[in-house]
């Protein structure tokens, strides 16, 4: 919840680190233009939304939700 500030922007500090296999990560895999949903925690924290604009291998914490616009 701490890596989506509270203007939409995506801090990379703190990171956490997960070992899944190269399948589930293509599956799981951030892109440009998705959308990132906090989904858990307190009322002011639950919905703060921001969208991945970075080019880097990422996979959600399972406390984010995230779509995928089809633009």
């Amino acid at each position: 919840m701490a890596n989506i500030t509270e203007d939409g922007h995506i801090t990379l500090s703190p990171r956490a680190y997960v070992n899944i296999s190269t399948g589930e990560f293509e599956e799981l895999r951030l892109e440009p233009g998705d959308i990132i949903f906090n989904r858990t925690n307190s009322t002011e924290l639950v919905g703060k939304t921001a969208c991945w604009r970075l080019q880097m291998d990422a996979v959600l914490a399972s406390y984010l939700a995230g779509h995928r616009p089809a633009w």
